[in-house]
């Protein structure tokens, strides 16, 4: 098992999602209750596209332990990636939310859920504790977008900016500057 998971991680890492998948499953073969394998899995099918299987490993995880609170948030996340299922989506990360409190990535996903949903204002409140708490580039970006939602532009563009100084390389980043820079070009 050892070895294996060692290989995992070096998939993983290269972000092979067929060598995932093979992986996982060879893991879970097994160890059935594998829930590294199982979540490591989840999320390859999720980034092939394979939502109806990363649900089956998600629903699986969460059975095997009902407050696995990383399995809850992203499950719920990677739903509201597709935009499927927001009300289950919202569900799972509130009950993700309610095992670890004030967690950034549970706050930030619950946010964009929100937001996905048309709840700008509740959004906002969850992206600014988010923020706060961390500055990572897709939590910015969460907080950029629902900012400028909410009509917070000049707010948006300072946080952009500033985000863009601790990470200039970050192509995301770089994207909505230039979205933004080419909207203002537009008005």
């Amino acid at each position: 098992l050892n070895s294996l998971s060692l290989k995992l991680s070096i998939f993983e890492e290269i972000g092979e999602s067929a060598d995932i998948i093979n992986l996982s499953t060879q893991i879970l073969q097994n160890f059935p209750n594998n829930e590294r394998a199982l979540y490591s899995r989840a999320l390859a099918y999720e980034k092939e596209g394979n939502i109806l299987s990363m649900s089956k490993d998600f629903d699986e995880m969460i059975k095997l332990n009902k407050y696995n609170s990383l399995a809850l948030n992203a499950y719920g996340y990677s739903n509201a990636l597709h935009k499927l299922h927001l009300d289950k989506s919202e569900k799972l990360i509130r009950k993700a939310l309610d095992i670890q409190p004030g967690q950034a990535a549970i706050l930030d996903s619950l946010a964009w859920v929100l937001y996905l949903k048309g709840s700008y204002k509740d959004a906002a409140k969850y992206s600014s504790l988010t923020y706060s708490k961390d500055q990572d580039p897709e939590i910015v970006e969460h907080h950029y977008l629902i900012l400028l939602k909410n009509g917070n532009s000049n707010e948006a563009k300072y946080i952009l900016n500033q985000s863009i100084k601790n990470n200039p390389n970050n192509e995301k980043l770089l994207k909505l500057l230039d979205s933004s820079e080419n909207a203002a070009i537009k008005l």
